[in-house]
């Protein structure tokens, strides 16, 4: 079995430059994107919860893409002069069939254009994260204009550029939503910020969907939200983590008539247990077995994007050791997450760019 559900082909041929996206909004049922000729062309399509693009399905087949170095603290690492780590990881991208990228680090005040033209030149759409900090005070007016203005900095910088796909606005703000009042305050700044982006592009002729990625947390209570915020999202951004399996209740009885992808998901590659690195294939197998349930429920999700692409030795202790930190989580082989082994490709100290290992995970997306 495959890790790519479907080998749908590249959304528009490699190396092919493509001039701006125009769109326009068409009633309900359908965000209909009209372009030039030449231009990638995104569609929405509510009636049938599928995004296009360029008129063909899109089933995103995707890895989150974070590439901080070992020894170096959380940043943004895909401006230029990081250019040999990235264009190197492309590459190895580009041999898994991927056709989508997940990026988180993009400062705006940073130069992502190479970045981008690389990704558009082997075959990938770029899902952009424009976030902002954990715990913001919605009722703060003046943080709330800081947070919206530094996403439009992006999306005024890029949103011409073909290789993107989609904004995502925040990440798991919904951690703190564990009142009706705080999933509405969220959803209403979110509603705020699309908004705002949607007239910022649509001054260019352009338009991107954009999304919220939602942690696993009061998922039912946002889905029954739509109906208040019917222009927050354009597709709902789940971030799950459940083992070897979404479970199939998340699909057969998803409410929204909204595209969903799934744009993390993944399993760690250490034996918390045995405190070492998995001996057999307990990623490559929980991956495969996710993957599977996404390409069988594909009349419902637009794909998914696997996290991630490399270990992050930054996230505890010392970014220059490969600490096995982590908690208790349900459904994985070990019971537990480690939270800096859960790279398809292990990576290593030493001069940039620095070694790259695949894991067992990463012989199937190259088959």
């Amino acid at each position: 079995l495959s890790l790519v559900p479907g080998r749908d082909k590249p959304p528009y041929p490699r190396g092919v430059q493509r001039t701006p996206m125009r769109y326009s909004p068409l009633a309900n049922l359908v965000l209909l994107c009209f372009s030039p000729v030449g231009s990638v062309q995104v569609t929405v399509e509510k009636s049938s919860r599928q995004i296009l693009v360029d008129g063909q399905r899109f089933f995103a087949r995707g890895v989150c893409y974070t590439p901080i170095p070992v020894g170096q603290v959380y940043g943004d690492w895909l401006g230029p002069s990081a250019s040999s780590i990235w264009l190197r990881d492309l590459d190895l991208i580009q041999q898994m069939n991927l056709n989508l990228l997940r990026v988180y680090t993009f400062d705006s005040t940073e130069d992502h254009t190479s970045f981008l033209d690389a990704c558009h030149d082997r075959g990938l759409l770029v899902a952009v994260t424009l976030d902002y900090p954990e715990g913001m005070d919605y009722a703060d007016s003046a943080v709330r204009s800081e947070w919206k203005d530094r996403a439009l900095a992006v999306v005024n910088k890029y949103k011409l550029h073909p290789a993107i796909l989609l904004w995502g606005f925040g990440n798991e703000k919904n951690f703190y939503a564990d009142t009706s009042a705080r999933r509405s305050e969220h959803l209403s700044y979110v509603n705020e910020v699309t908004t705002a982006i949607h007239e910022a592009e649509s001054a260019s002729g352009v338009w991107h969907p954009v999304c919220s990625p939602l942690m696993d947390n009061y998922l039912s209570e946002y889905f029954a939200l739509e109906a208040s915020y019917p222009n927050a999202v354009d597709l709902w951004c789940l971030n799950l983590y459940r083992g070897t399996s979404f479970g199939s209740s998340l699909f057969s009885t998803y409410p929204s008539t909204l595209p969903m992808m799934i744009t993390e998901y993944g399993a760690d590659a250490y034996d918390n247990s045995n405190q070492r690195e998995w001996q057999n294939d307990e990623q490559k197998d929980a991956l495969e077995s996710l993957a599977l349930e996404l390409r069988n429920w594909r009349d419902v999700v637009s794909g998914g994007i696997i996290f991630a692409f490399q270990d992050e030795w930054w996230k505890c202790g010392s970014p220059s050791d490969h600490d096995s930190c982590g908690s208790a989580f349900g459904g994985l082989p070990d019971g537990y997450a480690n939270e800096e082994w859960w790279g398809i490709y292990s990576t290593a100290a030493g001069t940039n760019p620095q070694a790259r290992t695949a894991r067992g995970a990463v012989a199937p997306l190259t088959a």
